[in-house]
């Protein structure tokens, strides 16, 4: 264990990012709490000025995991109220149990997809000229990609939805579509708009 910690500090270090004071962190105890099968020393809550919002990533080593990161950015801080904050973290906090419930080689498969999809969008983001036309295979693909992506985002939500936190994660997403939503990556641009739309429908029955 104490070698683990070791490598993860180390890793914490390479890609340059902080971690948050224990003050800043005591914020978010009680969302911890809600999450009871996840220990207080399974993830760190690090900050890094170049990740924009907030961003989950495991690294991994001889098959097992050795070190998960929440990164805290700069439109997390900007933009997000304290509530709003805690939500994205709960959001956050649902992709790492998702994570956990699966083996390594399953969440490789599943971030091959999404890299799958990621180079579809850049195929045509690159060519900004150029109108490309999409055989009727690669649209059905597209659409099967981005609706796995999807609910793999709708799985997060519904754990901040399940601590209390459905109006303020719904609020954040707004902020972002609002002011940032030309940053974002193209699959993470329809995956905004379905979460957006799919949070309103239960806000309006009552989350």
């Amino acid at each position: 264990m104490a070698t683990d910690n070791i490598i993860g500090d180390t890793i914490i270090k390479i890609m340059n990012l902080e971690e948050i004071p224990d003050a800043e962190k005591q914020k978010y105890t009680k969302i911890f709490k809600s999450f009871p099968d996840i220990k207080d020393d399974d993830i760190a809550l690090t900050y890094a000025s170049y990740v924009p919002y907030a961003k989950l990533r495991t690294y991994e080593a001889d098959g097992k995991i050795i070190k998960t990161v929440i990164v805290l950015g700069l439109f997390f801080y900007e933009l997000f109220d304290d509530e709003e904050r805690e939500a994205v973290v709960a959001h956050e906090l649902g992709h790492y149990i998702h994570r956990k419930n699966r083996s390594i080689s399953e969440a490789k498969e599943l971030s091959d997809k999404f890299y799958e999809l990621e180079s579809y969008y850049k195929r045509r983001d690159s060519e900004e000229k150029v109108v490309i036309t999409y055989t009727d295979e690669e649209k059905h693909r597209i659409k099967e990609l981005q609706d796995i992506h999807n609910a793999y985002e709708f799985y997060a939500d519904d754990k901040a939805i399940k601590s209390g936190y459905g109006e303020q994660i719904l609020s954040s997403l707004e902020k972002i579509a609002e002011k940032h939503y030309n940053r974002l990556s193209r699959m993470s641009k329809e995956s905004v708009k379905a979460r957006i739309e799919r949070l309103k429908q239960m806000n309006n029955r009552g989350f």
